[in-house]
């Protein structure tokens, strides 16, 4: 019922139209008619007539062109006919197209001001990296002009070897930093965005994060100068530890007197340097002071040495080693920083899990990735602690990872030679059901190792740390 009444006009509209139509195709027949009558004229009087009625028509036709196309409000002329409908329908979209415009234009201009206002420089940038528009804050920070000067190459103000790399590499998931192109003194995290489809446009968005990178080095000069005085007044103490010792064993009743005290000086001296070693290791890292190399490391070989190492410290508490290894399987990196990694992982796995506890080793593939696993059957890990577990420090069991000898630096390291590797460390555990620590190298770190492993390798599959 409610259609009837909404489309009812309408087509009255329209039949109103056509009969119309009608009613002029039968005035010019009938004025045809009489002229014949008349004066004997017939086809002149229907030649004009035709012509005056499809003159209306193309003129309506351009009437209704101008409206289309430049808007022109005008209506149909003389007698609409059908074309009533045609205007009353352009005239109403192109009402609705002004007003969706000029909305649009309200919420350009409301984004335009936001962006205007903005601290962090924001450009949109085209196919060619050339400047499309850009906020004020791009000119204090970036030296781009304000208003924006479109089609500017972006690489004519920023000049850093490092920033062409970065737009090279193609991978923005990581914020580039570097100096201002206008002030050496200023900090910028510069992110690439691709915002939209197919047409190759990138926004850039830098933020001066000179206040946080000096708090940073501070931080860090302050980790490293700090470790390093410690170092040599502990290696002092250590020096002085060991002949006292000796000098208890010797004498008995001194022995029986201080021997204790004396050698758990020595372990809280150890454990203290360790723990500048390794934060003097976590130093270097953050710093990038060690030297980016591309090396092809044998990872089976640097397995087997590193199980043979955890199985000495192993053997009182008797952990089973399983080694499920690929041995042509290599990885293209930095040989001591890897070392470290791996080290860390599996002297962790003996560490922190109960006697008896079975350790498996794997290097494997796994698809177009190469997997470095330690998993063990000890206890398990909260998933609470785990997004905490790389952090310098953190411990799940403060008691007992101090009694089991880490330094709470171990993953952390970790954490950090995997970053500079461009691997994913995964972690997967569950009380009870002990932990899987997992490290994910991207193809182009896997590399095949053409010459045969070291029998190590061979004889460490599969035995366990003490004599079965």
């Amino acid at each position: 019922m409610i259609s009837r009444i909404l489309i009812g006009p309408l087509r009255l509209k329209k039949l109103t139209g056509w009969r119309i139509e009608l009613a002029l195709i039968g005035v010019i027949l009938l004025a045809s008619v009489c002229a014949e009558l008349l004066f004997g004229d017939f086809v002149l009087v229907l030649i004009l007539g035709a012509a005056s009625y499809v003159a209306r028509h193309l003129l309506n036709l351009w009437q209704l062109q101008n409206l289309l196309t430049r808007g022109e409000k005008t209506s149909a002329f003389f007698l609409p006919g059908v074309w009533s409908v045609p205007f009353e329908q352009a005239s109403s979209l192109h009402s609705q197209l002004r007003e969706q415009k000029q909305k649009n234009s309200v919420t350009i201009d409301h984004f335009h001001n936001m962006l205007a206002g903005m601290p962090e420089a924001v450009v949109i940038l085209g196919p060619q990296d050339e400047v499309v528009w850009n906020n004020p804050a791009a000119a204090n920070l970036l030296g781009l002009t304000w208003p924006p000067a479109t089609s500017l190459p972006l690489r004519e103000k920023i000049t850093h070897p490092i920033f062409y790399e970065y737009l090279e590499k193609g991978d923005f998931s990581n914020a580039l930093e570097l100096e201002s192109p206008i002030n050496s003194t200023v900090i910028l995290s510069i992110l690439l965005i691709d915002f939209t489809e197919g047409k190759d446009e990138r926004l850039l968005i830098a933020t001066d994060v000179t206040q946080v990178y000096h708090l940073d080095r501070i931080r860090k000069d302050f980790v490293t100068n700090v470790s390093h005085e410690l170092r040599t007044p502990l290696t002092v103490i250590t020096g002085m530890l060991e002949p006292l010792a000796q000098g208890m064993k010797s004498d008995q009743q001194s022995g029986q007197q201080w021997g204790r005290s004396v050698e758990l000086m020595q372990q809280q001296a150890q454990r203290m340097k360790e723990i500048i070693e390794d934060l003097l290791n976590l130093s270097r890292l953050d710093k990038n002071d060690y030297p980016t190399s591309d090396e092809t490391v044998e990872v089976a070989s640097m397995i087997s040495t590193i199980v043979n190492d955890a199985r000495g410290i192993a053997t009182a508490d008797r952990h089973e080693f399983f080694l499920e290894v690929e041995e042509d399987l290599g990885l293209v990196g930095e040989t001591k920083t890897l070392h470290s990694a791996f080290s860390n992982l599996i002297f962790n796995a003996v560490c922190h899990t109960p006697p008896r506890t079975k350790i498996t080793v794997r290097w494997r593939r796994s698809g177009d990735l190469a997997c470095f696993e330690v998993q063990d059957t000890g206890e398990g890990i909260a998933a609470r602690h785990i997004p905490r577990l790389t952090e310098r420090f953190y411990r799940v069991e403060a008691g007992r990872s101090r009694e089991s000898g880490g330094t709470g630096l171990g993953l952390a390291i970790v954490n950090r030679v995997l970053i500079r590797h461009g691997c994913e460390l995964r972690v997967i555990s569950e009380p009870g059901n002990g932990s899987s620590f997992q490290c994910l190298f991207p193809t182009h770190r896997v590399t095949t190792i053409r010459r045969q492993v070291p029998s190590a390798l061979q004889q460490a599959r599969h035995s366990t740390d003490a004599d079965q």
